[in-house]
């Protein structure tokens, strides 16, 4: 097992945190009582890289999950609202895109390695066998877990893992939705994002989803309005007042003053698990999407 200390604190948004009433909401850097006061998640570069399970998943055959997974990234990437709706790319240009890896990947393993940051990747994982996360597993749908830079808001990594063990997943061409996976990932592309739970029900960043649900394919304009003051097309990232309920208090980025200093307390090069010291610096936590009506996974024979 290998494990590290950060002088940068580094973690993700905590699942559940209460949200002011207004339209959408940045996720933001918590404070050490899990308080999101600090500068808003956002990736500096605008060309996303992502990584998808070689494996995928048992509730659908040959690669039809990896498709449902390549058009819930095209959601984002084109801005796509319902037809007719006035939340049109050309409204809210964003320039943000994703490029799929040139492999699929046998890595099942979330979380970000600062001593070998090559070797990262912006996975996608269904856990078919077991859910490694205790508690609520018959309530979360899928969890994304991102790193950054306390200070600036920085993301470094993304990975989302879908909760196959507890709920059935169903693709766009099934009649008899279960949990539908593109209303699932597209959702949880937008926490990759740096976007939090919106209030609004109809919106695709909306915390919880009933089973058969589908509202959540396409975005509503809230969603589109935020991703696009995000990241606007041909202009930097968007950030603005602490205050401003308007633009999801987005907070700017804080002021650094120092660099990572990583170091290592041990290492075993045979151990393919994550970091799992106890006292350490960098906390794993993640956000996710609940299911509106709890329901536990019928299991196959």
């Amino acid at each position: 097992m290998r494990c590290f200390m950060l002088a940068l604190l580094l973690g993700t948004i905590t699942l559940g945190t209460a949200a002011p009433a207004l339209a959408y909401i940045c996720s933001r850097v918590p404070d050490a009582d899990g308080i999101e006061n600090g500068a808003s998640l956002s990736w500096y570069k605008r060309d996303l890289t992502y990584s998808l399970n070689r494996h995928g998943t048992i509730d659908m055959v040959k690669e039809e999950e990896l498709d449902e997974l390549r058009a819930s990234f095209e959601v984002w990437e084109n801005n796509l609202a319902p037809s007719g709706s006035p939340c049109s790319s050309s409204a809210y240009p964003t320039d943000i895109t994703f490029t799929e890896a040139a492999e699929l990947t046998s890595n099942t393993v979330v979380g970000y390695d600062f001593l070998y940051p090559d070797n990262n990747e912006n996975l996608l994982v269904f856990r078919d066998t077991h859910w490694p996360h205790p508690g609520q597993g018959g309530v979360i749908i899928a969890l994304t877990t991102n790193t950054y830079n306390a200070l600036s808001g920085e993301l470094f990594d993304a990975d989302i893992e879908f909760n196959s063990f507890n709920f059935d997943f169903t693709a766009r061409s099934t009649t008899a939705v279960e949990t539908d996976l593109m209303n699932t990932a597209v959702h949880e592309i937008g926490h990759m994002l740096g976007l939090g739970h919106s209030t609004i029900p109809a919106s695709t960043m909306y915390a919880q989803a009933d089973n058969g649900d589908t509202n959540k394919r396409d975005l509503d304009c809230d969603d589109a309005e935020a991703i696009h003051f995000k990241y606007a097309a041909n202009n930097a990232n968007g950030y603005c007042a602490v205050t401003n309920e308007s633009c999801g208090f987005c907070a700017p980025p804080g002021q650094l003053t120092s660099t990572t200093d990583i170091h290592v307390r041990n290492q075993d090069p045979t151990s393919t698990s994550g970091c799992q010291c106890s006292g350490a610096e960098a906390p794993w936590l993640a956000a996710g999407l609940l299911l509106g009506l709890a329901r536990r996974r019928r299991r196959r024979p």
